[in-house]
């Protein structure tokens, strides 16, 4: 194969001119991910790409290129002869000698922040297929900092703007109202004053109408209730005797998401106590954000003061399918499959190989 970025000189650009050349005919399937939900005791694939996925999708478009249709994969997977964005498990761009591309940046080894619209736009005006602008530097950069929370955040900017700002509530907005933001010269830390909000509308899934103002409403919401979860998550450790820090690992938040049975129904629910995960965590001043899903014993890990090399290397072992991603992240999704390997693994152990 044959790698953008991590071979000399010479070697980068005949792969970009080979990339160039696929993108410039047109190509059948553009491939990005969707995720997996736990819902009603099941894991199910559901077509929710990230932003980042979305932001090199959008690129795409905008240098006009051509495609047939969009595939969902689970993340980092990949099909044969297709054109990946943000899935695949590659560190970079890279292309393979089946034709399959990748901009991708999810290998396990650790290295500056990036993202796949990133390496798509820096893929593309180096190509000349589309012209560098710096309304698209900002953009490309603002997908990159979101990606990989890689902006400043306290305590005080969650509580008082975060909320109000794009990078609070892109996940309710349409890409191109974001991308009209950054053609608008936006600052993203800017947050929007009442009167401003209420005048923009969106459309919620389901095609209901609602003003920004409402969503940031919704997400100042959010805040409080994360702020909520953290209290009582550190009183959880407190209590079960987990211990609030490591050598490894820094300050430790640990975030155990239960599963309920409503009543009536009989369907099974998770409850998230922090659903704004490691942003609230980072603000709050915590090294190391470390999630556990009760349904099926999946879980996840971040730190951005800390690698997680050690810690992977225990984990994996020990539960099926981890994956050691940027050297900064660790995870053990849940699958389509009811009985994933490590269901019954007890938190326990988990909270050993931490060890915390």
């Amino acid at each position: 194969m044959e790698q953008f970025k991590a071979n000399p000189e010479k070697s980068e650009q005949k792969t970009l001119e080979r990339v160039a050349e696929t993108l410039k005919a047109g190509f059948d399937q553009l491939v990005i991910h969707g995720d997996f939900r736990h819902e009603g005791g099941k894991s199910q694939l559901k077509l929710r790409p990230d932003l980042d996925a979305m932001g090199g999708v959008f690129l795409m478009d905008l240098a006009g290129i051509n495609y047939k249709m969009v595939t969902f994969v689970p993340k980092g997977k990949d099909l044969a002869g297709a054109v990946h964005i943000d899935t695949g498990g590659k560190p970079e761009l890279t292309m393979e000698e089946d034709g399959s591309i990748f901009f991708d940046h999810h290998g396990p080894e650790q290295g500056k922040p990036t993202s796949a619209t990133a390496i798509v736009y820096e893929s593309l005006t180096k190509a000349g297929m589309l012209k560098k602008e710096k309304w698209l530097d900002n953009f490309s950069e603002f997908v990159t900092q979101i990606d990989n929370l890689d902006y400043p955040i306290d305590e005080e900017f969650l509580k008082n703007d975060w909320w109000r700002t794009p990078y609070g509530i892109y996940k309710a907005l349409p890409l191109s109202l974001i991308a009209k933001f950054f053609q608008e010269g936006r600052d993203p830390r800017q947050p929007f004053a009442e009167e401003e909000a209420k005048q923009i509308t969106v459309k919620e899934s389901g095609g209901k109408k609602v003003n920004l103002w409402d969503i940031c409403l919704q997400n100042k919401g959010l805040v409080q209730i994360s702020l909520n979860g953290i209290e009582a998550a550190k009183k959880r450790m407190a209590e079960g005797g987990a211990k609030p820090e490591s050598a490894e690992l820094g300050k430790v938040l640990l975030n155990i998401v239960e599963t309920t049975q409503d009543p009536k129904t009989g369907r099974l629910k998770q409850r998230n106590q922090i659903p704004l995960g490691f942003t609230a965590a980072k603000a709050l001043g915590f090294d190391t954000y470390a999630l556990w899903s009760s349904a099926n014993s999946s879980f996840f890990l971040t730190s951005q003061t800390k690698k997680l090399t050690g810690v992977f290397k225990k984990l994996k072992d020990a539960f099926l399918d981890t994956q050691l991603i940027r050297g900064s992240m660790v995870i053990n999704p849940p699958n389509e499959k009811t009985s994933h390997s490590p269901k019954n693994a007890q938190l326990g152990k988990f909270l050993d190989y931490l060890g915390i």
